[in-house]
């Protein structure tokens, strides 16, 4: 029993060994030729003669006529395939010369206006091209047909033939009804406030989908500070939808910002403390709110406090809103107080402009010296035009930005009658990215106040970390200024770089007759850390034709933290 046993086993184990070989074994194939021609081809174009299976070899011709055909080898066969044995197959090939030209005929009328259009000549609705040029042209033909609205037409040569005025073929176009862009659904951050979908990235529904501008349009959305995108947007067409799919996590944004600058010269031996706090809150009522408060001190007797809160997109319209406060205090000299209410609407995706109302008020101290202060109330209407633009690094996230305010003002005060006078601002600031390493910053703050007389605690103050870096914090007051900022970073990796500072301002004071041309020089770092951005600037100021002393240098030290 046990002997008939194991022969059965035996017989088995033969028989399974026999058919895993049996499987195991390569097929061959031989491919005849009548030239060398034909030979040269082969060799080039044809990248296997063994094979796993006859349906891997039948694969593999296929393969090599379509190589063939995108050559411009279109009178070419493989013909009579035979099995010569178990394991060996042979098939003939022939070939004719190489086509240099081929007459396309196309009977749609859209595909013949986009080729007019990329400069081919139309002749009884066909085209001369090149077979090089039908692989390149076939997927811009793909490529317009989604930015038309058809993504899912489908482009084909057929019907080659060959007769005696040359090589003749149809392209077959199989187009689909136009496709409108039916619906955006966000994942992952369900309370994603739509309108910055509607308004922001101008992704509006129903709308022809146009793939390229869809997705251009999502890209917008990426430069909002309060969210991440988890993975690349995706579409999803079904018979009489297409959904765009944006995959989107909320960021916490909130940003505290301290400022703290040292200063000494040589009149001084005690050191000076100047700075300042700037609390950012962003999106925490998940609207894209935005609310700001900042508290600057010069060190010595001038204090800054504003408070500004915007609101974008206000009921799911284009229009945002923005009210604020701002006090500015000079010992105990004047204090100025104001309100400003601005309402903006969005243009395009990066561009808005907006009209605003100004009240201020200026009280003064009835014990000043100072003959050019007196109280005044203020009207102050103006016109506004910003843009900015972003890029996805965290170090140096500002590619460009602009914003440009014009207006008039009317000052009222006790002594006169109330003046007309024009105010006119221009913030502009450009990160030129020379490569990976290497970045030229520039930053132009310049204000114009124009008037028939002017008085001192109306006038613009600047000087510090924000214009021109070396001087104390708002130290220099002037009816007309204009600053530039340049730096030339050098970042070795995404957590650091390291810059030059090159400053120069020149302001205009018509209370004093004063005008004058500034400098400052130095030296700065910036570093991603833990807690946040530090920067470090050393910068030395000189006014005029004054030397450079280094005792008389600003270092200015800023920490913006997230939470």
């Amino acid at each position: 029993m046990k002997q008939k046993q194991f022969s059965r086993n035996l017989l088995l184990a033969t028989y399974l060994l026999s058919l895993c070989s049996a499987f195991s074994q390569n097929i061959s194939l031989e491919i005849i030729t009548n030239s060398k021609s034909e030979d040269s081809l082969i060799s080039k174009y044809f990248q296997n003669i063994e094979f796993a299976s006859f349906i891997e070899m039948t694969e593999e011709i296929n393969q090599t006529k379509n190589k063939l055909y995108l050559e411009g080898y279109l009178q070419h066969k493989f013909y009579n395939l035979k099995k010569k044995s178990k394991e060996n197959y042979s098939v003939e090939f022939l070939s004719k010369k190489k086509t240099n030209q081929i007459t396309l005929y196309i009977y749609d009328i859209k595909t013949l206006d986009y080729l007019s259009d990329l400069d081919y000549t139309i002749s009884k609705n066909s085209i001369e091209i090149n077979p090089q040029e039908i692989r390149e042209i076939l997927p811009r033909l793909t490529q317009n047909a989604a930015e038309t609205g058809n993504p899912l037409t489908t482009f084909q040569v057929i019907n080659i033939l060959a007769s005696k005025k040359g090589i003749s073929a149809e392209l077959k176009v199989n187009r689909k009804d136009n496709r409108n862009l039916t619906k955006v659904v966000i994942k992952g951050y369900t309370k994603f406030p739509q309108s910055f979908i509607k308004h922001q990235a101008k992704l509006k529904t129903p709308v022809l989908f146009q793939k390229k501008k869809i997705l251009d349009k999502t890209k917008t959305l990426e430069e909002l500070d309060f969210i991440l995108f988890s993975k690349a947007p995706e579409l999803q067409f079904k018979k009489d939808s297409t959904s765009l799919y944006l995959y989107i996590d909320k960021k916490n944004a909130n940003t505290l910002e301290g400022f703290l600058g040292f200063s000494s010269n040589e009149d001084e031996s005690i050191l000076r403390l100047a700075g300042y706090l700037n609390l950012n809150l962003l999106n925490n009522f998940n609207q894209g709110e935005r609310i700001n408060l900042t508290y600057k001190s010069n060190g010595e007797n001038q204090q800054i406090l504003n408070l500004n809160t915007n609101l974008p997109f206000l009921f799911k319209s284009p229009i945002s809103l923005s009210a604020g406060i701002n006090i500015f205090r000079q010992d105990s000299t004047f204090s100025n107080a104001s309100q400003t209410l601005e309402t903006s609407l969005s243009i395009t995706k990066n561009t808005f402009i907006s009209t605003s109302l100004e009240l201020e008020q200026s009280t003064t101290s009835q014990n000043t010296e100072n003959t050019y202060t007196e109280p005044y109330k203020k009207q102050i209407y103006s016109g506004k035009l910003s843009y900015s633009k972003k890029r996805n690094s965290p170090l140096q996230p500002q590619s460009a930005y602009l914003e440009f305010i014009t207006g008039t003002a009317f000052r009222k005060t006790q002594a006169r009658n109330t003046t007309n006078q024009i105010i006119a601002s221009l913030n502009a600031a450009y990160n030129f990215k020379l490569n990976s390493s290497h970045s030229l910053y520039l930053n132009n703050q310049t204000a114009i106040l124009k008037s028939t007389n002017y008085l001192d605690n109306e006038l613009f103050r600047f000087g510090g970390i924000n214009n021109i870096r070396g001087f104390k914090e708002n130290s220099l007051s002037a009816n007309l200024y204009t600053t530039l900022q340049t730096e030339y970073r050098y970042s070795p990796n995404q957590k650091i770089y390291v810059n030059t500072i090159i400053d120069a301002a020149y302001y205009e004071n018509n209370l004093n007759n004063q005008e004058a041309i500034l400098y400052s020089f130095g030296l700065g770092t910036s570093l991603l850390t833990k807690a946040g951005i530090l920067k470090l600037n050393l910068a030395t100021g000189i006014h005029n034709n004054q030397k450079f002393e280094l005792s008389n240098s600003i270092l200015h030290l800023t920490l913006i933290a997230n939470f």
